[in-house]
């Protein structure tokens, strides 16, 4: 929906365990958390192999649609 999104060329992940993210997903990971999509956990971590509650799912779904709903 938002086109291909890339990150910055000097995007760095702000979290603590960002070692943790697979390197096909980082692209998009680096993308997420640059444009909001994507904050991380209260505790300065972005545990991306563990699981997202559903509330965490909804926020990011309503982070993405604040920022790319009217554009097409």
């Amino acid at each position: 929906y938002a086109g291909q999104p890339a990150p910055s060329p000097d995007t760095r992940l702000p979290f603590y365990d960002s070692w943790a993210v697979n390197n096909y997903a980082w692209d998009a990971m680096c993308w997420a958390t640059e444009v909001g999509v994507i904050n991380g956990r209260s505790n300065g971590m972005l545990d991306p192999r563990g699981n997202a509650s559903r509330a965490e799912i909804a926020q990011m779904i309503l982070n993405f649609l604040e920022e790319y709903g009217g554009k097409k």
